[in-house]
């Protein structure tokens, strides 16, 4: 009877992220499509390539190797506290690191917040306000933070943990998070030098992101908020 209840409770549990998967493939396709109809821009407006694989991640973990969503980090044990965390790490860390890039290399915040190809920068110019902000602070909340939380600390830290020391698994994930910014800056004709500092926030961030991930037993839910808190239009009221 017990091992009837436990083989019912897995296929409900597969029938449960199968489902989640086909509505985020959906979903991002549909998001996608949306956010190209109403762009104010030129520029075709890009999906993150964090949300794709994060889809596959979910399917892989869930689906082929049997496990839940806390195989990623996704985990509710002393959710508040992280929370908590998550807050002052933002404001504690990645404020104080934005404005020391704002008073020695003017422009560069601006830049990284201007780009026309974002979701982000699409809520914000397509939309008045106070829509505008509402809408760009469930984005990065509800989907470009979780996702790239899910796939940088979630699954590559996660994964790197198991094959070497915590502190050089927070650096290489770091070093690729870095990467992931600044290649799409060079990639955008930046200036040499705000594509660096670009690639540095991202490094940097990685750090801290890792870190706390880290502390709170390889939990998402810390460096989701700091992650979000730090990508949310509350940036652009402090410091442009």
């Amino acid at each position: 009877m017990v091992v009837g209840q436990g083989t019912e409770v897995r296929k409900h549990s597969k029938r449960f992220y199968l489902s989640l998967v086909v509505i985020l493939i959906v979903g991002f396709t549909l998001f996608s499509i949306f956010v190209n109809m109403f762009s104010k821009t030129s520029k075709t407006v890009t999906i993150p390539i964090a949300f794709p694989i994060v889809t596959i991640l979910i399917f892989y973990e869930t689906i082929i190797r049997d496990r839940g969503l806390d195989a990623l980090g996704l985990k509710k044990e002393n959710f508040l506290r992280n929370i908590g965390i998550g807050v002052l790490t933002a404001f504690l860390g990645f404020y104080l690191i934005f404005l020391i890039i704002e008073l020695t290399i003017p422009g560069v915040m601006e830049e990284i917040k201007s780009r026309p190809e974002t979701i982000s920068n699409f809520f914000m110019y397509s939309f008045s306000f106070p829509l505008n902000y509402i809408l760009q602070t469930i984005y990065v909340f509800g989907m470009l933070s979780p996702a790239e939380e899910l796939l940088f600390r979630g699954f590559i830290q996660n994964k790197l943990q198991k094959i070497m020391s915590p502190h050089l698994a927070v650096i290489v994930q770091s070093t690729l998070f870095g990467l992931t910014h600044f290649i799409p800056a060079y990639a955008s004709g930046w200036l040499l030098l705000h594509c660096l500092t670009y690639g540095l926030i991202g490094f940097i961030g990685g750090i801290i992101l890792g870190a706390i991930f880290y502390k709170t037993d390889n939990n998402i839910v810390a460096p989701w908020i700091a992650h979000a808190i730090a990508d949310s239009p509350l940036t652009l009221l402090l410091l442009i």
